[in-house]
């Protein structure tokens, strides 16, 4: 796996670890109205963990290098 795709994979993971995800969705068609809502809840978020330590956790895990070489793309924190 490449740096770049374990950070973008990564950053996602991290993300869903901050809190809970979703969406709304509305729309008219010839059927009437539709709607759609979905909320996301991960493991790691129900469990507590620091988003940053989720991060650096899957990031050493999917290329094996130490957490130097990443930067997640969202805060350029290293």
């Amino acid at each position: 796996m490449t740096p770049q795709l374990a950070r973008y994979q990564c950053e996602q993971r991290a993300h869903a670890a901050a809190g809970p995800t979703g969406g709304v969705a509305l729309g008219v068609g010839s059927g009437g109205l539709n709607s759609r809502v979905s909320i996301g809840v991960s493991s790691d978020y129900l469990a507590g963990r620091d988003p940053d330590r989720v991060f650096a956790d899957c990031y050493t895990r999917k290329t094996g290098l130490p957490l130097a070489y990443a930067v997640r793309p969202a805060t350029g924190a290293r």
